[in-house]
């Protein structure tokens, strides 16, 4: 049985139930498991015995490949061994336990979880599944995705709309397929830092509420929320959001080394170039003290 981490897209085999820094889900039984693979598919193990070589084919800073392998090498005080390893054929990751257990980025150090959640963002990306900070919920019968700033009331926003009936799909973490008009469920942002709203979501969201499977994009919004009633917001393109919400990846020495070595760079500049040129219908609104009336008309 695989573990499905987004449905219809991402699933994993692993023995792990979550991973620090891994965005894209921070529950991996959030959803039933499978049978079958999902289209991105990867393994993650545990490996307290890998070996780094002591020749490799390219390096930067703490990364380096030799053949289909890319390694994480770092010491930390010349006792604490952090050690990484994806293997780019087979599509599975290691890591020590040490490593594994790393909460968030500290002193330049990215946890597992993060190097793996961009490697995959990475190959999304390369096959037009675009990740943005947002969310998206189901409204009486309509799919409506929703991309804002961090701490703009996306939450606060499904919890009303769960409140009155409607159903879940994503919260933390907006995976939308531009070609094809998909929006792909992922679970809840885990919350590590006692806010109380994500708190109450997670236990709001149950299996009449939740959405388990890719879904047409009935509506796409981009909103900026302001508690000054004396600001107006300067109209916002998707574009504006794409470098501020969303190619988090591009923020990462590992993806960067992983495009560098594969002459990716020209590819990826297309891909944002599409992006641009592409005839996508979204709506840009201000919203004023999270009244949310305008998103819903």
């Amino acid at each position: 049985m695989y573990k499905i981490i987004v449905p219809d897209l991402i699933s994993f085999e692993t023995n792990l139930n979550h991973l620090n820094g891994f965005n894209l889900s921070g529950n991996f039984n959030f959803y039933s498991e499978s049978e079958e693979k999902n289209q991105f598919h990867y393994k993650i193990i545990i490996n307290n015995n890998i070996q780094i070589p002591g020749k490799y084919d390219f390096r930067n800073g703490y990364y380096l490949k030799l053949e289909n392998n890319w390694f994480y090498d770092r010491k930390i005080f010349w006792r604490f061994h952090l050690k990484f390893k994806y293997n780019q054929e087979n599509k599975e990751f290691s890591c020590n336990r040490l490593f594994s257990i790393v909460p968030f980025e500290l002193g330049g150090i990215l946890p597992a979880g993060k190097l793996i959640a961009d490697i995959i963002n990475l190959d999304l990306f390369l096959k037009d599944n675009h990740i943005f900070r947002g969310c998206a919920v189901n409204n009486k019968k309509e799919n409506i995705c929703i991309i804002a700033p961090g701490y703009n009331g996306k939450t606060t926003f499904i919890k009303n709309i769960l409140e009155n009936g409607g159903k879940y799909i994503s919260e933390d973490m907006l995976i939308m397929n531009f070609e094809k008009n998909k929006v792909y469920p992922t679970s809840p942002h885990k919350n590590n830092y006692g806010r109380k709203i994500n708190q109450y979501l997670i236990k709001k969201i149950n299996k009449s509420n939740l959405v388990i499977e890719s879904f047409n994009i009935d509506k796409i919004v981009l909103f900026q929320n302001t508690t000054n009633n004396g600001i107006l917001t300067n109209d916002k393109k998707l574009i504006d959001y794409l470098f501020m919400n969303s190619l988090l990846f591009l923020d990462n020495n590992l993806i960067k080394s992983v495009i560098f070595q594969n002459k990716m760079t020209d590819l990826i500049l297309s891909k944002i170039s599409d992006i641009c040129s592409k005839k996508i219908n979204y709506k840009f609104i201000n919203i004023s003290n999270f009244n949310y009336h305008d998103i819903l008309k």
